[in-house]
């Protein structure tokens, strides 16, 4: 019997070469790769979510929450460049110029060994941060250059493009420029028409016309676009009181205070609604509620002490009325309040003083609006801009000064009295408030005066 004869050829389903994936790589070279695709894909989802939660914070002015998003993004590898400049635009926002330079600084020391193309991609990011600030703060003659490039310009992301627009607004509204205010203000609907911030910064505009049913209109769209816009609900429950629609204002008010931050404010302003429905027991309790929440708070103090007089409690009136009073020598009605309260505990002299005073400042008013009726529009007018600008500054109201300041110094750009008052005012502010950024520009108006008299 012959023996059969081995076949070498492997047995069928069987396979003597070693298994491959569809890559074409073995599965011990796949897996890995898969592990670490998917590390950086979360990574960057990651990064990528609270990079857009802090900027869609910073947009809508939740600074703190802004900040707190940032602190989570700082714990990413390779993302200490953008938190640099996040912050620097918080910063910007919060009107804390010095912090934000420090942060554009750190942007710049962190990119010094980086391409050529990286640095200067670095450089202009910062540079829009200092131009934002120019235009937010009234320097128009500068941050206008930047402004169209910005608008057309690739180069800027949707919410770069959404700041250039608010900064810009933000700074004509200051200075009452509403015309250009009102065509960016356009110009953002027309790119963002989903976005509630423009809606609201046309109220704004219309309440400084004093054309409040347009402002209500506007607040109504923001609304609609964005129902938990807590703070445009507050500024529309303060448009309802302005049209003696107390009941709408109450239900509005009952919206915003869903939001935190404006928690304490709701409860003023609602205590202010009640006030005008006649029920001052309602309204004092509103306001202990605010006060217990924030003791201190200005306005909380100040209208409870108002209403304290009214139901004649002298010696708790005059406790709230007196720091108001000392933080703010301009305030006509609190100063005459706490007068009545003086002259009931009949300490007379305090009370004449404060009645005196009163007097003296709405004089001091009078005389100002007597000035503007005769102003004209030329660089003669320029002494009495600076007359009117005085008179706002030591009795009026600060942002009323600094219009009338900037309108001066956009007829001449060198004129020394003009910059002598900026220079005091930013002066002023620094010892006050200890804020680097006036001393900042304390110093620069001084360099200007100086430069003009040589």
């Amino acid at each position: 019997m012959s023996k059969t004869k081995k076949s070498n050829r492997p047995r069928r389903g069987k396979s003597n070469r070693r298994k491959r994936t569809i890559l074409g790589m073995p599965p011990l070279l796949v897996i890995p790769l898969v592990l670490t695709g998917l590390v950086f894909s979360i990574y960057t989802a990651g990064a990528g979510y609270l990079t857009e939660k802090a900027n869609s914070c910073i947009l809508n002015h939740r600074l703190d929450d802004a900040s707190g998003w940032l602190d989570k993004l700082a714990s990413f590898p390779g993302q200490k460049i953008e938190c640099a400049l996040l912050r620097a635009r918080v910063a910007r926002k919060r009107g804390d110029y010095a912090t934000m330079e420090e942060q554009l600084q750190l942007v710049r020391e962190l990119t010094a060994d980086m391409s050529s193309s990286e640095i200067q991609r670095n450089v202009e990011r910062t540079k829009l941060e200092q131009v934002l600030m120019a235009a937010q703060t009234g320097d128009h003659d500068y941050a206008e250059n930047f402004l169209e490039p910005y608008l057309i310009s690739d180069d800027l992301g949707p919410y770069d493009k959404r700041e250039v627009c608010e900064s810009f607004i933000f700074g004509y509204i200051q200075f009452q420029l509403y015309d250009p205010a009102l065509l960016l203000i356009d110009t953002w609907i027309k790119d963002f028409p989903n976005d509630a911030r423009p809606y609201y910064l046309r109220a704004s505009i219309s309440r400084s016309r004093f054309q409040p049913r347009e402002a209500e209109k506007s607040l109504h769209r923001a609304l609609e676009l964005n129902p938990q816009y807590y703070k445009a609900a507050y500024e529309l429950a303060s448009v309802m009181m302005e049209l003696k629609d107390t009941k709408k204002a109450l239900q509005y008010l009952n919206i915003a205070i869903k939001d935190e931050m404006l928690e304490v404010d709701c409860l003023i302003a609602q205590s202010h609604a009640y006030r005008a429905l006649g029920d001052n027991e309602k309204a004092r309790e509103l306001l202990r509620q605010a006060l217990a929440k924030e003791p201190g708070h200005y306005s909380g103090q100040n209208a409870l002490g108002q209403l304290l007089v009214e139901s004649q409690q002298w010696t708790e009136a005059i406790e709230l009325l007196e720091p108001v009073c000392a933080v703010d020598k301009n305030n006509t009605d609190a100063r005459y309040f706490l007068a009545q309260a003086l002259r009931a505990e009949k300490r007379f002299e305090e009370a004449s003083e404060h009645f005196e005073a009163v007097e003296e400042i709405k004089n001091k008013l009078s005389d100002a609006n007597e000035i503007i009726q005769k102003i004209g529009s030329g660089s003669e007018s320029i002494p009495k801009r600076l007359e009117v600008a005085k008179l706002f500054m030591d009795y009026g109201s600060e942002q009323e000064s600094m219009i009338w300041l900037h309108s001066a110094l956009q007829l001449d750009e060198d004129n020394v009295e003009t910059l002598r008052l900026y220079e005091d005012f930013y002066t002023k502010k620094y010892e006050t408030d200890g804020d680097l950024s006036f001393k900042e520009q304390a110093d620069n108006f001084r360099r200007r005066r100086l430069q003009g008299t040589q």
